[in-house]
């Protein structure tokens, strides 16, 4: 596929095809032809009214406690360390046996602490 037949910065390019096989967008055949997803078919993009896309992995496991941290102290509350695991230990990641990559992200992070 072309790079300049849909705008696409080589430097992300060159991101997308460098990524690690054990990324699950790579495993899953996520490659350049389709990191834009539905707005490659979009107006927006033949418009040039889009600079960069830059496509979103997904949070491992510690920025994912430090989520955790960040809405513990946005509530003024004092960050403990064991909240801390249990809140994430909660959360669901994938592979289901490395548990790697959060599969929402930080999504349910306030309603997980809520109940601590």
């Amino acid at each position: 596929m072309s790079e300049q037949k849909f705008g696409h910065d080589p430097a992300i390019v060159l991101a997308l095809k460098s990524l690690p096989r054990s990324c699950p967008y790579v495993m899953s055949g996520y490659t350049e032809e389709v990191y834009l997803g539905g707005l490659w078919h979009s107006s927006l993009i033949d418009r040039n009214l889009i600079d960069y896309f830059i496509p979103f992995l997904p949070l491992e496991y510690k920025h994912v406690k430090m989520c955790i941290r960040a809405e513990i102290q946005s509530r003024g509350n004092e960050i403990i360390e064991t909240v801390v695991q249990k809140v994430a230990d909660e959360m669901t990641f994938f592979p289901k046996e490395e548990r790697i990559y959060s599969v929402k992200g930080c999504k349910t992070v306030q309603t997980k602490l809520d109940f601590y």
